[in-house]
Formats: structure tokens, sequence, C-alpha cells
């Protein structure tokens, strides 16, 4: 539960927050679609329209009818991420999930990302990866200690940020070397 504060969400969430969150490690892949559909409130129909397209995404092979738990956590994310932007969300909650997979499923993660991003749906992605900042995002906010410190353009904010990192290893290559190799806090 948050410490403070409040958030009043009108629509549909999806998440993919951590990689396999939400499995049950003995059902299979395709079991765990229908589990998470229900979940995510969508109905019978609903969900057996959307299960093939979801394995289809995957790419996981005749893995979707073995048991989570025999999957690797590439394989837990693909299949995640598919189930997460099937919903078509309002809000889609994004943590560090784009880079997983080999690289033709990140072109495709980056792929499903711009049609949500285009079709004006509200993403919230926590990432250190600044490429993916300045190229997906239209606002940025880069947190210290769980406190705001900035706010703004992408391009604005990474830079902020990694002066931010340059200053802070100088700092910290600097008390090494004045402490002989033990860095204080």
């Amino acid at each position: 539960m948050p410490s403070e504060g409040s958030i009043v969400v009108q629509g549909r969430i999806s998440s993919l927050l951590t990689l396999g969150a939400g499995f049950d490690q003995e059902l299979t892949g395709r079991e765990n679609v229908r589990l998470a559909g229900a979940f995510m409130g969508m109905s019978n129909a609903e969900i057996s329209g959307r299960t093939e397209p979801i394995i289809e995404y995957a790419d996981i092979g005749e893995f979707i009818d073995a048991p989570i738990k025999t999957y690797s956590s590439g394989m837990r994310a693909r299949l995640g991420f598919a189930i997460a932007t099937s919903l078509d969300p309002d809000v889609l909650l994004l943590d560090e999930v784009l880079a997983t997979g080999d690289q033709t499923f990140r072109a495709k993660s980056k792929a499903r990302v711009l049609e949500l991003v285009n079709g004006a749906k509200a993403i919230v992605l926590v990432t250190h990866d600044m490429q993916w900042v300045t190229e997906y995002c239209n606002r940025a906010i880069m947190l210290e200690h769980g406190r705001v410190v900035a706010e703004g353009d992408p391009a604005e904010v990474v830079a902020m940020h990694q002066e931010h990192s340059a200053r802070l290893r100088e700092e910290k290559a600097a008390q090494v070397a004045r402490y002989g190799g033990t860095i204080r806090r």
C-alpha cells in the first residue's frame, strides 16, 4: 500500500511490472493466458478471442502448453508482455521490461508500444534506458530517492540525468581516491 497520496483511475489498467508476476507456476502458458484475462475482467468470449493472438505474439512455440515453471525468464516476459498489451488498456504500466528477449522480440515489443502510444493511450514507463525515454515519451520525470527532481521535455530530462549521473560517478571516484578504496556515505 502507498505510504501517502491517492490516485483515481477511469478505464482499464494493465501492467507488466515484474517478469512473470501473477503467473501460476503450475499452470501452462495457455492456462495462464485465460487466468490473466479473467483477472483483467475479460469475459469468456473476449478471452477466447484473444488467446490465440496472444500465443502467436509471444512466439514461444510448444512451450505454451508446458507449465510456466519450465519457462526461462525471457519466455515468461514475452508471454507477460503479450498478455499485458493485448488488453488495449487505457493505462499501461511498464517497468524495465522492454529490453527483455532476443532482438526480434525487442523489435516486436517496440512496435507494440508505439501502437499503444499512437492510439493515445497512457503508458507509464519506468526505465534506466535513456534511448527509450527520448524515443517514446512525450513527458519525462526524474526521481531521486522517491522525489521528483526534474520534469518536462524528455530530451531535457535525459540530459539532466546524464549530467547528474556523471557528477555522481566523479564524486565516487574522488571518494575512492581520498579514502583509499573505501567509499563513505
